[in-house]
């Protein structure tokens, strides 16, 4: 009677790798901010307006850029080093959310009193978070099989890699309201 030995599947192959467990970590905080930022924006620019047409707006100003600049991000992920893109991506992301806070303050407020373009520092700053992002995501994307030491771990990481942005991209909004 022979039995051959097929390997069991491990479920946690991926997150048994440090710097991979580090990027999801890292992947899952970004998104909960964003989603909770999202959802404050959202919150501030209706109060502001009192008009649902601004809400949409602001998904255009961060879809458009990302959408815009996403081509050129997947050359320049592939031609510069995907770490440098993701740090560079990141401080981007993190300079908006500094200027929105700042934006919400009583001094920014005083920037964005009704006038002809008073939303505009707001759309401003959201159509910049959306650049960042267009390259962040081709970055982030090429960049996590470089943290793998061998392909059979591929589809586990990114099993893990789409369950942690799922999560996120829930209790994120779920933090904000």
């Amino acid at each position: 009677m022979s039995t051959s030995a097929t390997p069991r599947h491990d479920p946690y192959a991926a997150l048994r790798i440090p710097d991979f467990r580090r990027l999801i970590s890292a992947r899952a905080a970004m998104v909960m901010a964003t989603q909770i930022q999202g959802v404050v924006v959202s919150w501030q620019m209706f109060k502001l307006t009192n008009d649902p047409l601004a809400l949409g707006l602001i998904g255009l100003a961060e879809a458009i850029p990302s959408i815009v600049v996403s081509l050129y991000a997947g050359h320049v992920a592939d031609s510069v080093r995907r770490k440098n893109i993701i740090v560079s991506a990141v401080a981007v992301l993190l300079l908006c959310s500094v200027s929105l806070w700042l934006l919400s303050r009583p001094a920014g407020l005083t920037l964005l009193q009704k006038d002809a373009f008073y939303t505009l520092p707001l759309y401003a700053v959201i159509f910049v978070s959306g650049i960042a992002r267009g390259f962040l995501g081709p970055a982030l994307f090429s960049f996590m099989p470089q943290l793998l030491p061998d392909r059979q771990v591929l589809s586990n990481a990114i099993t893990w890699n789409s369950t942690t942005w799922q999560a996120s991209s829930v209790i994120g909004p779920a933090i904000g309201a």
